[in-house]
């Protein structure tokens, strides 16, 4: 493969690690507004979801973006390896993208898990409340079958006393 290909094929991997780096400090934000989200007294679910499905987008983007990095560095991956020395600059930036990018992902995926976490606790405490109010519907209703059932008792004992 021509050196100017390579070198052309080459700018287009470091911009897409760039874009990489951006879409991944975004996914990080939206991780992040996630786990303020969480920690309120009262979660907003609904807004939470939201949150997910913008998260969603941004990284189905990423994954395209990896799809065409490593169809890409397919097309230059054994002209590198052969001749390194005439991309050096270009593959040391490339690492050092690709470092960033590893790091931004390990931070992510830490929050990630303190988020899951936390949002299993909002669940608990949830399913806690819905079993509570059910416990209590259930405590009112026989209370009210009880009173009802005492009160047509009485009333049919004092019509027949009155016969």
């Amino acid at each position: 493969m021509a050196e100017e290909n390579v070198s052309v094929y080459i700018d287009i991997l470091s911009e897409s690690l760039l874009q990489k780096k951006q879409i991944l400090t975004k996914i990080k934000e939206i991780t992040e507004a996630q786990k303020e989200m969480l920690l309120l007294d009262a979660p907003d679910l609904t807004g939470f979801e939201e949150i997910m499905d913008s998260k969603e987008i941004y990284i189905n983007k990423l994954l395209q973006i990896e799809e065409g990095f490593d169809s890409i560095y397919q097309r230059v991956e054994v002209e590198l390896k052969e001749n390194p020395v005439y991309y050096k600059e270009k593959i040391k930036k490339m690492q050092n993208d690709i470092k960033e990018i590893t790091e931004l992902s390990v931070s992510i995926q830490a929050l990630e898990q303190k988020n899951k976490d936390m949002f299993q606790n909002v669940l608990l405490v949830k399913q806690q409340e819905i079993k509570k109010y059910n416990n209590s519907s259930r405590m009112a209703e026989n209370y009210h079958k009880n009173i009802g059932y005492q009160s047509n008792q009485q009333q049919s004992y004092y019509m027949d006393k009155k016969k």
